[in-house]
């Protein structure tokens, strides 16, 4: 009754945590490798660039394999979520609200492909072309 709500660090009221301190100790230590695995790119990038090529060829490498770990990563982790953008369930099935909606598959297709078509016109507009 007169007890006082008080925030924790870690956002929980009463200052009670209802995660372990293993999480915690988890997050710490993704936090360091996250931060020593950029540290490894940027002096590996500079090694790239100094000994064996240019920019170009660095920065191609980073998109292809970036690209790659991104798709993978986002099938594994959010298949839930494309299938809800594309109105199938997960089996691969249609639903009936899809069609009622009002942002159709042909209607985001053609957003993204707006959006791609944008980015490569800026991509080329920071290159003399002629």
């Amino acid at each position: 009754v007169g007890k006082k709500n008080e925030k924790g660090s870690d956002g929980s009221i009463g200052g009670t945590s209802s995660s372990s301190s293993l999480d915690h100790v988890k997050g710490d230590i993704c936090a360091v490798l996250g931060a020593v695995l950029l540290g490894l790119d940027d002096v590996l990038s500079e090694i790239i660039v100094s000994d064996y090529g240019g920019v170009n060829e660095m920065l191609l490498m980073k998109g292809l394999f970036g690209a790659l770990i991104s798709i993978v990563q986002l099938i594994m982790l959010e298949r839930s979520s494309i299938s809800a953008l594309f109105g199938t369930d997960i089996d691969g099935s249609g639903s009936s609200s899809s069609s009622s909606s009002s942002c159709t598959l042909s209607w985001r297709m053609s957003l993204f492909t707006a959006h791609i078509l944008t980015r490569s016109l800026d991509v080329a507009g920071g290159k003399k072309i002629f």
